[in-house]
């Protein structure tokens, strides 16, 4: 699946196409992203498990969002449902599954880089506070470089992972695009349209900063807005990719 090269502006149009999506339903939207800050808050509260399981299905409940975008630009009939139909459809749960499972080992590793970065600048500070003078000094330079590059081997990972999911997600879910395949194609889109996506991504900055204001509510819409801007956005990068899903069942 070939993607296409988009203007710099389309990174701000998506945007305004997500507003548009979510005024045309806007109470079905808020009830929407209620429910899935919901499950990933109650997960969450589980010990050791509940972290993992939520990151195993959290592609699925965004595919489950993107499909409800896709019903409101199409004129379809959204549903509540549909959010889950992504898992519950078996040409797709599989598929989402292996999304999620990847997405899962990527957060663990980005886990153990921080923890070995912090643990080894630890241990190298202990050392150290035993040394004296201009060795001491190297040595908490050591650990400061160390850490600071431990941080930012976690943070590509995450920046990676959130951009080959972008429209990986999309690919698996509207097409019959494999997913290390659609990954990739993800990552080679987001490659091609470099000024579009940075575009995208400071405007969510921006936005995202707003939204933390009123007791963080303001994600209540920013979340919606959001998915239906990265639905506008792989509906104009991969043209010729959206195709109508298996039938949501009510």
């Amino acid at each position: 699946m070939e993607p296409q090269t988009v203007p710099m502006a389309s990174g701000a149009r998506w945007f305004a196409d997500g507003w548009h999506t979510f005024r045309s339903k806007p109470g079905l939207w808020l009830l929407l992203i209620v429910v899935y800050i919901a499950i990933a808050f109650v997960l969450n509260l589980i010990p050791l498990v509940g972290g993992p399981a939520f990151n195993l299905i959290a592609p699925g409940l965004a595919a489950g969002m993107l499909y409800v975008a896709h019903e409101v630009r199409t004129g379809g009939d959204p549903q509540i449902a549909n959010l889950f139909f992504p898992l519950r459809d078996t040409n797709k749960r599989g598929a989402m599954l292996t999304l999620g499972a990847l997405s899962l080992g990527a957060v663990i590793l980005a886990q153990v880089v921080l923890l070995l970065a912090v643990g080894g600048s630890m241990g190298a500070a202990g050392m150290s506070s035993a040394a004296q003078g201009e060795s001491a000094d190297l040595a908490m330079g050591a650990v400061g470089v160390g850490a600071i590059l431990g941080i930012l081997v976690a943070l590509a990972i995450g920046v990676l992972l959130a951009l080959a999911m972008l429209y990986g997600v999309p690919l698996v879910l509207f097409t019959r695009t494999r997913v290390v395949e659609a990954l990739k194609a993800s990552l080679r889109a987001v490659r091609m349209n470099i000024p579009a996506v940075l575009v995208f991504g400071l405007i969510y900055l921006v936005l995202a900063i707003i939204a933390t204001i009123p007791f963080g509510l303001g994600f209540l819409i920013l979340g919606p807005v959001t998915f239906g801007a990265v639905y506008a956005s792989f509906r104009e990068v991969f043209p010729a990719a959206v195709e109508q899903p298996a039938e949501a069942e009510g």
